[in-house]
């Protein structure tokens, strides 16, 4: 394997970076102005359209970078009488228009005869059924929409079938992009552990909350967790700063861009430390213990490697533990005990484990086809926002639950959820093909992509564009034989 890590950050990306940080001061800056957010989105998606219509890789590239930094994908949107557009949406319909415009003129069709497109297809009809059992049922076609919609960001498998897309370009982004989230991430921890900001009312807290990036909560003062949706790629950007070092063997690389990586790899860690998400911890630990052994039979990395990463794993926890110390200026507070501990994490662990029991008889009660999209799961919520003296018992019906796979088997039977996992575990399998010839890259993408399908477990992203995003990455990249970094 061929890395340079004088290349991998080269001054592109630093340009990266910058783009981000610009998003972000537009996005900041137009908050409180309709005006504002509606010419920063017109020329955002102007450059958007020109970019992809001179090269089409340009058009994959800013997809996968406003989900790196954009979570729900409201940075930025454009403000209608009833609702809004937001940037997401906007760069979806721009970039596949462009797409299907050049790709109809082309009238090149061969990536509709690749075989690993089957289980897809037969992913799309089994929710083509789960829709119209939906409908048949009597739920709303709003909430059908809003149950599926997350899917229908699928449709560019198209355009990253024919996009020669470059791993290395990729990474840029990566990395870049959890620089940027990783800083915004420690800023609003600094700001409202020291009272600069509070829940529930300050600008910086709708800000965060209104553009759909994350979450904010008081776990125990001056304790809050600082949850993006996009700090998946955080958890990402950890993983393959990982994998590259530990499976890198040239010794001649600049030690300034040695350390560089290093510390964006720290970085990323204390980030997902500052999260306080037990899922990306399960998975990040999960996908590690299955990757190391392998790394060692398949890879021939050296035990020392090993031993020497296991090693750094509790001293990057005792070091970002003190680091979040130092943030908020408390020696007390422990950000791992803290969370589990805390009144919201207890209230996050018992609202998924009552969702359980109710989503586990409906699968019981329709097990092939579920119960169509639109369908909701009753089940009592200690969470005060929903037991209270209105609720005194706390009955609620969920329209989505925390658990991925349950959530899907509900909606679209235990047929839906084995079709999906079948495309997944193609893709897998690809990929891991790839990585036993010899294509180690392809194992990385492989490690990212088990990963992704662990957190799903607990937390849904594989319905959504910020899981459904890499998934496309690794579709693509795959077929481009994944050209390492040269």
């Amino acid at each position: 394997m061929v890395l340079t890590f004088k290349k991998l950050f080269a001054s592109s990306w630093f340009r990266i970076f910058c783009c981000f940080a610009l998003l972000e001061m537009a996005s900041l800056s137009a908050f409180s102005s309709v005006w504002l957010e509606r010419i920063f989105f017109a020329v955002i998606l102007a450059i958007a359209a020109a970019l992809t219509i001179r090269k089409i890789e340009y058009g994959v590239y800013l997809l996968l970078g406003e989900l790196i930094v954009g979570g729900l994908g409201y940075l930025l949107f454009f403000p209608l009488p009833v609702g809004a557009i937001s940037l997401r949406l906007g760069l979806f319909l721009t970039v596949f228009f462009v797409w299907l415009i050049k790709w109809l003129k082309s009238c090149k069709f061969d990536w509709l005869r690749d075989l690993w497109l089957i289980p897809l297809v037969l992913t799309f009809v089994i929710f083509a059924i789960a829709i119209i059992e939906g409908l048949a049922n009597g739920y709303t076609p709003n909430n059908i929409f809003s149950d599926f919609n997350g899917y229908l960001y699928f449709a560019l498998i198209g355009l990253f079938a024919i996009s020669n897309l470059e791993l290395k370009k990729i990474l840029q982004l990566l990395f870049a992009g959890s620089l940027v989230l990783g800083l915004k991430t420690i800023i609003i921890l600094f700001v409202f552990s020291h009272g600069w900001a509070t829940v529930g009312q300050s600008f910086i807290y709708h800000w965060i909350r209104d553009t759909g990036v994350g979450e904010i909560t008081l776990i125990n003062y001056p304790l809050f967790r600082v949850f993006f949706q996009s700090h998946f790629y955080n958890l990402l950007a950890l993983i393959f700063g990982d994998f590259i070092l530990l499976l890198d063997k040239n010794k001649n690389h600049a030690p300034y861009s040695r350390l560089g990586l290093w510390l964006l790899i720290w970085l990323n860690f204390f980030v997902i430390v500052i999260s306080q998400s037990r899922s990306f911890w399960v998975a990040g630990l999960t996908a590690l213990a299955i990757f190391l052994p392998l790394a060692m039979i398949y890879f021939k990395v050296g035990r020392q490697k090993v031993i020497f990463l296991l090693i750094l794993i509790p001293i990057f926890a005792v070091s970002a533990n003190f680091a979040g110390q130092l943030v908020l200026g408390n020696w007390q507070v422990n950000f791992f005990t803290g969370r589990i501990s805390g009144i919201a994490g207890s209230i996050g662990v018992s609202s998924r484990l009552a969702q359980l029991q109710p989503a586990l008889d409906l699968i019981d009660q329709s097990p092939l086809l579920g119960h169509g999209f639109g369908a909701t799961v009753r089940y009592r919520s200690d969470d005060p926002r929903i037991k209270n003296q209105s609720n005194p018992e706390g009955w609620t019906d969920a329209p989505a639950l925390e658990w991925g796979y349950l959530d899907l088997a509900v909606k679209a039977g235990l047929i839906g959820l084995a079709v999906y996992l079948f495309f997944l575990s193609v893709l897998a399998w690809q990929l891991l093909i790839q990585a036993q010839s010899g294509n180690l890259l392809s194992a990385g993408l492989l490690l990212g992509l088990l990963t992704l399908m662990i957190i799903h477990i607990f937390t849904p992203y594989l319905n959504h564009p910020l899981g459904i995003g890499y998934v496309l990455a690794v579709f693509g990249l795959s077929r481009s034989n994944i050209k390492p970094p040269a």
